[in-house]
């Protein structure tokens, strides 16, 4: 399945719904961009802005928790990373505090 969904699906839907992001890696690597799918929600219980961030492990391999992910201004603090089957990851993330 990972690979049909990454040589198809995965290019079409990033090309769509991608917005290009900066990722700059908690390790203190060189900093570079990524075209990952976003999507934000606010936590019904606390009201914080929270997101996922969807990258294609071609684009964006190895994230790590305490990455920062800059969109359209905003900074994203990676807080959770899960691998699925289709060789994408998701990334949840919370928003950096002065972006509120």
């Amino acid at each position: 399945m990972e690979d049909r969904f990454n040589e198809q699906a995965n290019p079409l839907f990033k090309d769509h719904q991608g917005d290009l992001t900066t990722v700059y890696p908690v390790d203190g690597s060189a900093s570079f961009t990524a075209t990952m799918v976003f999507n934000e929600f606010v936590g019904a219980i606390d009201d914080r802005a929270r997101a996922i961030f969807q990258a294609d492990s071609d684009d964006y391999n190895n994230p790590r928790r305490g990455d920062r992910l800059v969109l359209n201004g905003r900074s994203w603090f990676v807080i959770d990373v899960r691998k699925d089957e289709t060789a994408t990851y998701e990334l949840r993330c919370d928003i950096a505090q002065e972006d509120v």
